[in-house]
């Protein structure tokens, strides 16, 4: 008897030693090279859907049971796996990969390796783009591609650019290269609306194989932008990422003359300086003292000494907030992104704000044949712009006004339109009753300009587009692609009747304020249906037929 509950408590005991090894435990350890720690290195229990990734340290926690195998990868890296024993921490030191890393061009609808295309492309990756503090992505790439000349006419918050990759190759046509967007083919380089955060890379296609992929609208090269997508098997990763920056304007080597200096030279030489000879009239106990006796009033009044340069411009500030979380399983992930831009210009009253949506999915079925990817794009911007800058005449040309203006007017002298209109009007001057002339008020219609004139545009952007394939036959696919592309804007143009411009330059009839408002809506649709084998041969020989 006593034998036989020997051998029952003996099967009891390796029966219990086997359950618990059975048993799931927690295994750490640390994932380095020959430099350090290794952090986002991938962990994944074989055959499960088990994962990890290792921390800002190269250190890792993952479930796991006794007997099963780690597979530990890491980009640029060969694999590497321990099997779990009885220990319950395994460190492991990661060797490079000999295999050096590729890099890919986008073809328009085919994805392939730089020593494999036949095409001349030149490919920007998001390094080059992320955290530039441009409202544009295209200002980004001035200077990163040869060939690709990109010209923008102002400074200004939200400018377009003009881009040339092939040359002139029409006189009055359009000679702008074709914008591919996920898919989505645009015609007009507005990017404002976009957030640059959100591109993974740009590759720019600037021979003849763009035309034989598209047709006439690639005659002047083609630029792919691509978005970045999530992977799968990937953890929760959320991303915040924010910068601050300062423009001012640029220094110039002008020598300009103060308001003793003027009123000094005109005095002298009796010159008409700004169409007025002001310092004609004045003493040089005047002129010394900077202040005059009103006739007027028979008071005496003070003269300012104002650098227009600083009242019309200013230090511009440029904030960016992005934020993007992406997350993935067996068969779906997830790319979501948050942004705001907002951008000061230097001239006073100009600015951009933009917000930014983004959401791109990708997902397979279960035995992988049928695969698919989704990309949806909201946007809006709303930008503030300058009537003119550097053009026009000197009454509307805030560059020109800020360098010629009479530093002995200021802005306190600008105390309302209609003031200024009846001393204007009467033949008078601010300055002591002497005729100053249209140009002497010069930087009163500047201000006038910045205060009672509007100059705005808004935009709503929205960009939509799927791709479906399935695995029709083995190394078969037959592809479904769907994309649009909506875009509505509205322009406000609005100069106050009772401003300074509108009541000086008036006919006899009416006042020469206005109010202009224009709305726009464009809505592009574009499918594509394809059928592609791939299959390579001997391992090293490749077909593929479109």
């Amino acid at each position: 008897m006593r034998l036989k509950f020997k051998w029952i408590f003996t099967l009891l005991v390796a029966f219990m030693i086997q359950f618990s090894y059975a048993q799931e435990k927690t295994v750490t350890g640390v994932v380095s090279d020959k430099t350090g720690s290794l952090p986002g290195a991938n962990i994944i229990v074989k055959g499960t859907n088990r994962s990890a990734q290792t921390d800002f340290d190269g250190k890792y926690s993952i479930k796991a049971k006794k007997g099963e195998v780690l597979v530990i990868s890491f980009t640029g890296y060969n694999n590497s796996s321990v099997t779990v024993g009885a220990a319950n921490s395994y460190n492991i030191k990661l060797v490079e990969s000999s295999v050096k890393l590729e890099e890919v061009v986008i073809e328009g609808y085919k994805t392939t390796v730089k020593r494999k295309s036949n095409n001349s492309t030149t490919t920007i990756t998001s390094k080059t783009i992320v955290d530039r503090p441009n409202a544009s992505f295209l200002q980004t790439l001035q200077g990163q591609v040869a060939g690709l000349n990109i010209a923008t006419g102002s400074g200004e918050p939200g400018a377009n650019s003009s881009v040339l990759l092939r040359g002139l190759g029409s006189i009055n046509g359009n000679t702008e290269p074709l914008y591919v967007i996920d898919g989505v083919m645009l015609n007009v380089d507005n990017f404002r609306s976009i957030n640059p955060n959100d591109i993974e890379s740009v590759s720019v296609l600037k021979d003849a194989g763009a035309t034989a992929i598209y047709g006439n609208r690639g005659s002047n090269g083609v630029i792919v932008i691509k978005t970045k997508r999530a992977d799968f098997k990937s953890q929760l990763k959320m991303t915040y990422s924010s910068s601050y920056g300062v423009t001012k304007i640029q220094k110039n080597k002008y020598n300009l003359m103060s308001t003793q200096e003027l009123l000094r030279t005109e005095k002298a030489y009796d010159l008409v300086a700004g169409s007025g000879t002001f310092g004609s009239t004045l003493s040089d106990e005047d002129i010394n003292s900077l202040s005059y006796i009103d006739n007027s009033t028979g008071l005496r009044k003070s003269l300012s000494n104002t650098n227009w340069q600083k009242e019309l411009f200013r230090i511009g500030t440029t904030q960016n907030h992005s934020l993007n979380m992406q997350s993935g399983n067996e068969n779906l992930s997830s790319f979501i992104s948050l942004g705001y831009f907002e951008q000061q210009g230097i001239l006073r009253g100009t600015d951009l704000k933009r917000f930014n949506f983004r959401s791109n999915l990708d997902g397979q079925s279960a035995n992988k044949k049928f695969k698919f990817s989704t990309s949806s794009t909201i946007n809006f911007s709303k930008r503030n712009e300058a009537s003119s800058v550097g053009t026009g005449s000197v009454n509307q040309n805030f560059v020109l006004g800020a360098n010629t203006s009479l530093p002995y007017l200021s802005p306190k002298d600008y105390i309302n339109s209609q003031q200024v209109y009846d001393e204007y009007a009467i033949g008078g001057s601010i300055l002591n009753g002497n005729s100053a002339g249209t140009l002497g008020f010069t930087p009163l219609f500047l201000l006038d300009k910045l205060k009672q004139f509007t100059n705005s545009a808004d935009e709503f952007k929205m960009i939509l587009s799927a791709d479906l394939n399935y695995e029709i036959a083995k190394n078969l696919r037959l592809g479904v692609y769907l994309g649009s592309d909506y875009n509505q804007g509205t322009a406000l143009r609005v100069q106050n009747p009772g401003s300074f411009n509108s009541l000086v330059f008036q006919n006899e009839i009416e006042e020469t304020g206005y109010q202009t408002q224009s709305f726009t809506r464009d809505f592009q649709f574009n499918s594509n249906t394809s059928l592609t084998y791939s299959n390579v041969f001997a391992e090293k020989h490749s077909l593929n037929a479109y």
